[in-house]
């Protein structure tokens, strides 16, 4: 259903709006119901109603490391943003989402949070006025820094002129988007980043409270010694209403215009609550700081609930393929399938980090970073020993299951494990599928490609990551060739492997054609199975100096 909404050769390209929100967590929407008492969200709530749940969408988790990954399509340690931007923030030499969109006009509105220079940028008035029309944006209205002093009297910095509003923050910011809106040719993308309800927490405006169904001490005249929890949701519901505000202009604009609603990270420390603790909250890379909300409606979108794994590079890719566009961000994956079908999976693994100091040398001074699979995740911090967590049993992570793991689960942490150093160490390859049939006696042919680091006459493999016998002697190398751990499949048999070795050999543009060959005598009982695999790229002396994520590959009749 997706792909008839696509825009086809000469048919208009749709409208697309980001909506970011500032510290907010899954806890903080009444729709997911992970919270006991969560704050009233009735206009959020109904973008769930008509549009596709994400329930495992990860950012980073801290801001302006999200907003580097969103607009870049590429991970932290690539485009220098691990941690809030204080001094130097991201560099004008990255292609930003409204630079990728072309032929689109573009706004802006809302926190920046990305620009460095004189004064920094994690103040209320930021750094550079400028950076985010110098991103490729056309217009901006918000504030530059990490958030306002008083919501009721701020700086606000409209295409590099600085003013200050006495309008509430939120309400300043739905007046912006629908303004921008309203203006722009057609299409256009539109990029609406909420500071709300990042700190300060306050009582906000009484006209913002929810008409009904909302408990006052959520919304509106709080207790003046209520907590910081309390204020904080109070803070959501006038979000909320400025959201339904700013849809129900849009529904008079473009009600097919793609919209995109997502926390930049988890809820802070301050405001959290059981089950969702202090420590694995904001700042954190557990669940409570990095799994936040994504809801999308849309045109072709389905109308469910989806365990897909997302991480907050792939808008980048997504709008690419939503608008008919190319798109070259090495850690984007398009999720328009997923739109489509809520079974269908875009990602196997979704990564996280944070580290310290921006822009600096790889690998840095202090970094944490996560990954995970459908159930397992794995998370390491610079002088740390490891965490390894069974997300389908221990969703809120009180268990750390190492070091005793049992062979199966040793698999999946060496296989974690081995992903994240690939992924650090070398380019990600592109143009990858997600899953790969190959018929009995076929073959499947491939071009891959690999970024810059590669030189030419490195070999390409096929093998599993998950692999816990001997495996194949390559040279120096020992490839876990044999044996699939994790679905306990051979990897070998009476008439050879499965699988030809290898593929191909980068050439001088880092291309590979290679092509999978399964051969005919195989065990019938191995057609229809989901073998989980990598590819891995060998350099000359025999060492692996990429991995790409793991692919599953159908064995079809």
């Amino acid at each position: 259903p997706l792909l008839a909404a696509l825009p086809l050769q000469g048919e208009p390209q749709p409208n697309i709006v980001m909506i970011l929100a500032d510290d907010f967590g899954v806890d903080l929407v009444n729709a997911y119901g992970e919270a006991p008492n969560p704050p009233c969200t009735p206009n959020i709530d109904g973008l769930a109603s008509t549009g596709m749940l994400f329930r495992n969408a990860w950012a980073n988790p801290v801001c302006s490391p999200t907003r580097a990954a969103l607009l870049t399509g590429r991970y932290g340690f690539r485009n220098g943003i691990g941690d809030v931007v204080l001094g130097q923030g991201l560099s004008l030499q990255e292609l930003t989402i409204p630079e990728m969109l072309s032929g689109y006009a573009s706004a802006a509105v809302g926190k920046w949070h990305l620009a460095g220079g004189a004064g920094g940028g994690g103040g209320a008035g930021g750094g550079n006025p400028m950076h985010p029309n110098n991103t490729g944006f056309d217009s901006f209205a918000g504030i530059l820094g990490g958030g306002v002093g008083d919501y009721f009297s701020w700086p606000k910095v409209v295409n590099g002129q600085t003013s200050t509003s006495t309008t509430y923050t939120t309400t300043d910011q739905v007046d912006e988007a629908i303004a921008a809106m309203s203006s722009m040719p057609e299409p256009w993308f539109l990029y609406l980043s909420f500071n709300a309800p990042h700190v300060p927490f306050h009582e906000p405006p009484p006209a913002l409270c929810p008409p009904t169904g909302c408990p006052a001490f959520l919304c509106s005249n709080p207790s003046p010694s209520a907590p910081n929890s309390v204020l904080n949701k109070a803070v959501v519901a006038a979000m909320d209403t400025e959201l339904g505000r700013f849809l129900g202009a849009l529904d008079s604009e473009d009600p097919d215009a793609y919209v995109f609603f997502m926390g930049d990270n988890g809820t802070a420390q301050m405001a959290s609550q059981s089950p969702f603790e202090s420590d694995h909250a904001k700042g954190q890379l557990y669940e409570g700081g990095v799994n936040v909300p994504l809801i999308v409606r849309g045109p072709g979108v389905q109308n469910a609930e989806t365990a897909a794994l997302v991480s907050i590079t792939d808008m980048y890719a997504t709008f690419a393929e939503l608008a008919g566009l190319p798109s070259s961000a090495e850690d984007s994956v398009s999720f328009v399938p997923t739109l489509g079908d809520a079974g269908v999976a875009a990602r196997h693994t979704v990564y996280s980090e944070k580290f310290f100091p921006n822009n600096g040398s790889f690998p840095p001074t202090l970094h944490e970073y996560a990954l995970r699979d459908e159930r397992y995740k794995l998370k390491r911090a610079t002088g740390q020993a490891d965490e390894f967590y069974d997300l389908l049993t221990d969703p809120f992570e009180l268990t750390n299951l190492l070091p005793n793991l049992g062979a199966a689960e040793q698999a999946i942490h060496d296989e974690l494990a081995a992903e994240v150093l690939a992924l650090h160490e070398g380019d990600a390859l592109a143009g990858f599928p997600a899953q790969i049939s190959v018929s009995t006696g076929g073959s499947q042919a491939l071009a891959l490609s690999a970024g810059s680091a590669h030189a030419g006459g490195i070999h390409l493999l096929v093998g599993s990551l998950s692999g816990t016998s001997p495996g194949t002697q390559l040279g120096a190398l020992n490839l876990p060739l044999n044996v699939d751990a994790y679905t306990q499949v051979s990897l070998l048999n009476a008439n050879g492997a499965i699988f030809d070795n290898t593929l191909g050999v980068l050439d001088s543009l880092g291309t590979a054609n290679a092509a999978i060959r399964y051969l005919t005598a195989l065990d019938p009982g191995l057609i229809g199975t989901l073998v989980d695999h990598a590819f891995v790229v060998l350099g000359p002396l025999g060492n692996v100096s990429f991995a790409s994520n793991p692919t599953s590959i159908l064995l079809a009749p």
